[in-house]
């Protein structure tokens, strides 16, 4: 019953804080809570905390304190706004505990001004006194509930209202924990002056791995809150803490929208916590924490009380067998042992087939089992398709090589490599592309050098206008071509225009043929030439266009490429957004209209 009641609270918690998104307020002004340790960890403890801080994170942690503790907490933030905290939690026994608090937020030496005059100065400030409770429904399952008395005050006027919070705190094992607050459940109502404020309510539910063994002296602690106060976004809170030989702590972790770091020291019976939270629009703040261990652990206390009393029950064989496999069983599965603790609870049931407790961790270990497989099914199938689609871009890329379309060659195999940087067939391959471009770029520099030494001067700023189409900030064959197309005559700049337009340059060509026209407007060549290229213009646009069309326009190829990449990252939505604005511009082509459909495919099978 008790791992079905777990995943079923799971749900609960990762779920029912998204379903409340109305009945916005005003946020409570001592959201950081009261302990440097727990806002060092981005203050996401709600199943974390067993100490005094759970006053505030979750009062149902006082059920599982060891120590009566007595903790401070000061921080100062900005102009003049100090923050202070005082509690003391006491463990009434191994299953149920008190605990009080006094938390002020306050400024001072606010200047009162009248008619842009300096009238003195004022103080504001909100003050919270909070008694909880807490008690160990069954073993591992505590119940906590906090009251709230609120003050507010601001010059000589002073307010006052009544809060309330609830919370659950689960132990799945001794590592495992879940934990979950309903804050200000019943809100606090201040009016002060001509304004009126209500606290709101949120809703806070958490999961901790603590004290997991790194080493023999370095233990490590995971935490992690989701947040949803009414009216507003959900936020997410967590961090992580790494302990030394039990005295030092390393902290670091993310609350809602700033990240913190912090260190505690632990000599003896005195902890010292500190936090350090980055903070966006404000000076980032500094929180100190101490906190002090009172008397007697309840663990000795009892240890002394089990000691004095003789037990002298002898257990019987079976006994034995059952606690022997109960303790090995366990052991692995609190190790995430699965198929080990399957052998050892299996072995359990069949000595003692009434265990309810096996039967269900059974049960439990198939379904995790089960979950596990099927999420390294869609692993390995999301890695064969990325595997596809990296294949395919370096097929292009050879492809577009081979026809030495460098541009779109290296736009695919960047794709390739964006994806897997250390891809060593992907990187020789670009360089040997880039080595070829440079290669042409060389050949070609020297041709058309030796083209304008023998008066062949169209062909040389044909063949520098092929330069600049491989590299288009080649500074000297710009320099040059302009030179030559200068220096040639009418004639000369006519032949020019005719041979653009031979290969396909219309764009060139209509340039090189309008000069012409500027100087003598009834060239005829010019003038049959321009209206040839309006022709092959216009029965080009009703051709279906082809993948090299698209390349040749930069910011399409472009949505084009980043469509791919998207595909390649299994994100279909994105990639139909980016290939739709392809067919605003190249509406008929055959590629995107085939890739979008493939998305649409992929979208419907595995909707993410």
């Amino acid at each position: 019953m008790m791992s079905r009641f777990a995943a079923s609270f799971l749900l609960v918690l990762l779920f029912v804080p998204l379903a409340f998104a109305s009945d916005a307020g005003l946020g409570s002004p001592m959201s950081d809570g009261n302990s440097a340790r727990s806002l060092a960890m981005g203050g996401g403890t709600t199943a974390l905390v067993a100490d005094a801080s759970s006053i505030f994170f979750n009062p149902s942690g006082l059920a599982f304190m060891d120590y009566q503790q007595a903790s401070f907490m000061h921080a100062s933030y900005f102009e003049g706004t100090t923050y202070s905290y005082g509690a003391w939690a006491f463990p009434m026994s191994a299953r149920s505990g008190i605990g009080i608090s006094f938390q002020r937020l306050g400024t001072s030496d606010i200047i009162r001004r009248s008619d842009y005059l300096d009238m003195g100065t004022f103080d504001y400030s909100t003050s919270q006194f909070t008694l909880s409770a807490a008690k160990r429904i069954i073993d591992r399952i505590a119940v906590g509930a906090s009251f709230k008395f609120v003050n507010q005050s601001m010059d000589r006027e002073s307010v006052y209202g009544f809060g309330g919070d609830i919370g659950i705190r689960i132990m799945l094992s001794n590592h495992f924990t879940l934990g979950f607050i309903a804050r200000d459940i019943m809100p606090a109502e201040l009016e002060i002056g001509n304004s009126a404020e209500k606290y709101a309510k949120s809703y806070v539910g958490g999961a901790a791995l603590n004290d997991l063994k790194i080493s023999e002296a370095v233990y490590g602690t995971l935490s992690l809150d989701v947040e949803k106060v009414r009216g507003r976004k959900v936020h997410v809170r967590g961090g992580c803490e790494l302990s030394i030989d039990e005295k030092i702590s390393l902290r670091g972790g993310y609350d809602r929208d700033a990240f913190t770091v912090g260190a505690g020291f632990s000599p003896g019976r005195i902890k010292i916590d500190y936090a350090y939270k980055l903070m966006e629009y404000v000076r980032n703040t500094h929180f100190i924490s101490l906190t002090f261990n009172i008397g007697e652990s309840i663990t000795a206390r009892e240890a002394r009380q089990t000691a004095s009393v003789p037990i002298s029950i002898p257990l019987s064989d079976r006994e034995k067998e059952i606690l022997r496999l109960k303790e090995v069983a366990n052991h692995h599965f609190h190790h995430f042992q699965l198929d080990s603790a399957l052998v050892y609870f299996r072995k359990l049931l069949a000595i003692d087939p009434n265990d309810e407790e096996a039967e269900i961790t059974i049960t439990a270990i198939h379904d995790a089992q089960r979950v596990q497989t099927e999420q390294q099914d869609l692993i390995s199938k999301a890695e064969d398709e990325r595997r596809g689609y990296l294949q395919s871009f370096y097929a292009r890329s050879e492809l577009f090589f081979a026809q030495k379309n460098y541009a779109a060659a290296l736009d695919y195999v960047q794709l390739v490599l964006d994806a897997e940087p250390y891809n060593v067939a992907a990187f020789d391959l670009k360089k040997e592309i880039s080595e070829s471009i440079q290669s042409d770029i060389d050949s070609c520099m020297l041709i058309a050098v030796s083209l304008q030494r023998q008066g062949k001067l169209v062909r040389a700023v044909e063949t520098y206008s092929h330069v600049l189409e491989l590299d288009s900030t080649n500074v000297p064959a710009r320099d040059e071509r302009e030179r030559v197309m200068n220096n040639l005559d009418l004639s000369g700049q006519v032949s020019l225009g005719v041979a653009f337009f031979g290969r396909g340059r219309y764009e060139r060509a209509r340039l090189v043929l309008q000069r012409v026209l500027a100087v003598r407007p009834d060239e005829a060549v010019a003038l049959e030439y321009l209206s040839k290229i309006d022709e092959a213009l216009s029965r080009e646009s009703t051709d279906a266009p082809s993948l090299e069309d698209i390349q040749a326009n930069s910011v399409v190829w472009r949505y084009y490429t980043d469509g791919l990449r998207f595909m390649r990252d299994l994100q279909y939505e994105k990639a139909i957004e980016s290939w739709t604005k392809v067919l605003k511009v190249f509406p008929e082509n055959r590629n995107t209209l085939d890739n979008i459909e493939q998305a649409r495919l992929r979208l419907q099978s595995d909707p993410q």
